[in-house]
């Protein structure tokens, strides 16, 4: 100590070791923690799943709201450090559908890639299709926030969000640096192929879908959609109509039998005047919702199958709150979507909707939810 004290006349020795037990703790809470953040990173870029269940995930939702989470789960794909799909999908998940083989049965819904960020990311995720949007003619901010909800204890998900999106000019920008791609994952290339793109290996069977929605102060919603198909529709597989969102003031009115009719019709022709790419035209859904009487769905059933709708996506978001709901969140305002869209619905719009598919096919579309 003295010859601390020869050296460093000035140095106050009590007190470095006073708190010396307290530098110690921080130098291990720095090495513990820098340690713990590394072998997450590792896990994330290695798609270690038990990572994400037992540690990024309950992180994720203890320290992040809804919103940001949402943010951060996109940027985390823009970057490649998520899981990835390191095997081919077996023949046996193989599905024939409007024409298209897809290469498994589940997709990616719209209102999670809302920008067209993630495409190619999502598919490398071992998704058969991917819906972008909803996409609105002009860039707009959505609804003030907070504006998403989680309702943990039933596995589901209340949002207002309002159709925030960056435009339709963004998004064709953003789609046309990756048509050649989209066309490879698209078109019929035989048994079990695939291809390389960057670090991921895709196979055929994996189809593109933009949804359409209209900008809250517009004067035009007919125009709002014809302009979509023009405009991105010589970019996707499939395109949807979206006139079901609870967050858009007027947009559910547009689901009455002849505005519908007025909409469809405008949109099938615009779709079948696209130029030529590659003799592909894109097919058109319309998007419903879930809170339809059953004369409604007749209505819009009747509708599709005359004008001859390639599909129906059933279904939008709920305003309805069942009474099983018990999370703190369950009375936000908003479309909840997850497991409790589930029951009634699906057997009265099965019903309703049935004696028309041979004609107007559909598939089932309960949103996104909250996981454990």
């Amino acid at each position: 100590m003295s010859g601390l004290k020869i050296l460093y006349p000035h140095f106050n020795h009590n007190a470095y070791f006073r708190f010396l037990p307290q530098k110690r703790l921080l130098d291990a809470v720095i090495i513990l923690g820098g340690g713990a953040g590394l072998c997450a990173v590792v896990g994330m870029v290695q798609g270690n799943e038990k990572m994400y269940r037992e540690f990024i995930m309950p992180l994720a939702q203890r320290f992040l709201d809804a919103e940001t989470a949402h943010r951060l789960s996109i940027r985390l794909l823009s970057m490649g450090l998520v899981p990835r799909a390191r095997h081919l999908d077996s023949s046996i998940l193989e599905t024939d559908v409007f024409g298209h083989k897809f290469s498994n049965p589940l997709g990616m819904a719209a209102g999670f890639d809302k920008h067209a960020e993630v495409p190619d990311a999502l598919f490398g995720l071992g998704f058969a299709f991917v819906e972008v949007g909803s996409v609105t003619p002009k860039a707009q901010p959505g609804n003030s926030q907070p504006r998403v909800f989680r309702l943990s204890q039933d596995q589901a998900i209340i949002n207002r969000y309002g159709f925030n999106s960056d435009g339709y000019a963004a998004v064709r920008q953003r789609l046309e640096a990756r048509t050649e791609i989209q066309f490879a994952l698209s078109k019929k290339l035989g048994p079990s192929a695939s291809f390389m793109e960057g670090p991921l290996v895709f196979e055929e069977g994996r189809l593109l879908g933009i949804n359409l929605g209209k900008n809250k102060d517009s004067e035009d919603p007919v125009m709002d959609y014809v302009t979509g198909i023009q405009t991105l529709g010589p970019l996707a597989d499939y395109m949807v109509i979206n006139v079901s969102s609870p967050n858009t003031p007027g947009l559910r009115d547009l689901q009455a039998a002849k505005q519908l009719r007025i909409i469809l019709t405008k949109v099938i022709d615009a779709r079948d005047s696209l130029g030529s790419n590659r003799n592909r035209h894109p097919l058109i859904f319309l998007k419903i919702s879930p809170d339809l009487s059953p004369q409604d769905l007749a209505d819009i059933a009747q509708v599709t199958t005359e004008l001859n709708v390639d599909g129906l996506i059933v279904s939008n978001t709920t305003v309805s709150r069942p009474a099983s709901l018990i999370s703190p969140n369950r009375n936000e305002v908003g479309g909840l979507s997850g497991p409790p869209l589930r029951g009634s619905f699906h057997q009265g719009s099965t019903r309703d909707v049935h004696p028309h598919k041979r004609i107007c096919s559909y598939y089932w579309c309960w949103g996104h939810h909250e996981w454990s």
